[in-house]
């Protein structure tokens, strides 16, 4: 019944005042999810593609949806015909709430939650339309878009008959009210929790998300090193020559995919190699005395202190430490991926990772994926503070690129395990493949050695 609005949802029977015209489940979108980037095709780093700095438009599913202007979240309805009922300012016949009936919850277990925490309702979430007076047989139901709507509708139509013009892309508003204050935020982040304090060595603290306290994930931590712990892993790695021979091969980009060679560090062997051809570099143990001169260094360094607090803080009976490496990089892009270093263990391992040189003012170095894997957490390096990564932690390098600045970052990690009857072949099984390193028979030694407990 209204020019260039489409088809319209009329009443198939007499509707009373008051009643239930249709009720409908909400999927709950971001905002920013219906924004159309301008793409950068070529791009040597994945999350470069899109520039955020030009919007080109927004996607036709903006018409459909119901927002606040001060609120990220969009609610979209997936009822059959209610996303055809038009708007009227003048004479609504039609109003939406939200749902009272008991089955679906009560309304205001949602209206409490967080914007983020909404997102995670999404399907879940139900609103209805309500019949503002009596609507006979036939008649086209309306509702109010709300002034916001209009005004930019009026816009457009004006600007239509000047020139051709974009297509009309604009949510549907709610009524006064309808959304909680609380919901009123318009660039909500996933972002952890601060510490207030720094970590005490072998502190452990379970990574959470800032905006409601809960894990970003089961397996994920934060351990406290002892003092200075970074600056003397730096020495080490200065002894070795590997610090050195980073800063080389990170200018030259000598190594080809999967390309590894050995140099010899504090009596012992070790290998330089580019896994997985993804710019990022190992350094490893690769015979008895260069990994007997790892664990060396961490009994000299009080690392017994970190185990201690991991061993009680999961009660643990005892621990071994193996797979011992460096990984330094200037630049990493497309090829990393999401992956898990460990699995299976029955939550009785972890992969130690703390940082002993950083570029000032990076931008966080690991993602982190939840466990719903819907989110990804940016997590920054610190000196004398350790992440720990269990089973089933999904995580990857973030594409990064220092420049030609010669800057560099270089973390080390070590895993550590209570390994027993219950999972000594998954932890065998999760490291066989990793050639060049760990070397051939490393894996032989944590079946006899105790490193704590």
């Amino acid at each position: 019944t209204l020019p260039d609005t489409g088809r319209g949802a009329f009443a198939k029977k007499f509707i009373r005042k008051g009643s239930i015209i249709a009720p409908t489940p909400l999927v709950v979108l971001k905002r920013e999810d219906l924004v159309i980037f301008q793409a950068n095709l070529n791009v040597d780093v994945d999350e470069d593609v899109l520039n955020f700095d030009k919007v080109e438009g927004h996607e036709l599913l903006l018409n459909y949806c119901f927002g606040h202007k001060d609120s990220s979240l969009l609610l979209l309805p997936y009822s059959p015909i209610v996303n055809f009922i038009n708007h009227d300012s003048m004479a609504p016949n039609a109003e939406i709430r939200w749902s009272k009936k008991p089955l679906l919850g009560d309304p205001e277990d949602w209206l409490n939650l967080h914007p983020l925490d909404v997102l995670d309702q999404s399907g879940q979430l139900m609103m209805e339309f309500i019949a503002l007076r009596d609507i006979g047989p036939g008649e086209e139901v309306f509702i109010n878009y709300g002034r916001e709507w209009e005004d930019a509708w009026s816009k457009h139509e004006a600007k239509r008959e000047l020139t051709s013009s974009d297509a009309f892309r604009h949510e549907i508003g709610v009524p006064s009210g309808f959304f909680p204050n609380g919901w009123k935020v318009k660039s909500p982040k996933y972002e952890l929790a601060p510490r207030n304090a720094p970590l005490k060595p072998g502190e452990v603290v379970q990574m959470k998300f800032a905006h409601n306290g809960k894990p970003v994930t089961e397996n994920a931590y934060f351990v406290g090193l002892p003092r200075d712990f970074s600056v003397r892993t730096r020495e080490y790695s200065d002894l070795l020559g590997a610090t050195a021979l980073y800063k080389q091969l990170l200018k030259t980009r000598v190594l080809e995919s999967n390309e590894w060679f050995q140099f010899d560090g504090d009596g012992g062997k070790w290998t330089f190699s580019n896994y997985a051809g993804n710019d990022v570099y190992d350094i490893g143990p690769w015979d008895e005395a260069s990994r007997v001169s790892w664990l060396r260094f961490l009994g000299q360094n009080d690392f017994d202190t970190v185990l201690d607090g991991i061993g009680r803080y999961f009660g643990f009976e005892h621990l071994s430490c193996y797979f011992n490496f460096f990984v330094g990089l200037a630049k990493s892009g497309k090829t990393n991926t999401m992956h898990a270093d460990l699995y299976g263990t029955g939550n009785a391992g972890f992969n130690i990772l703390w940082p002993f040189l950083l570029v000032n003012g990076s931008k966080p170095e690991l993602l982190i994926q939840s466990d719903d894997a819907n989110i990804v957490i940016p997590v920054n390096y610190e000196y004398d503070t350790a992440i720990a990564l269990g089973d089933y932690v999904y995580h990857m390098t973030n594409p990064i690129n220092y420049g030609d600045t010669g800057d560099m970052r270089i973390v080390v990690g070590t895993y550590c395990s209570q390994i027993d009857e219950s999972n000594s072949l998954i932890h065998k099984y999760l490291n066989a493949g990793d050639e060049p390193i760990p070397f051939l028979g490393e894996l032989d030694h944590i079946f006899n050695e105790y490193h704590w407990g």
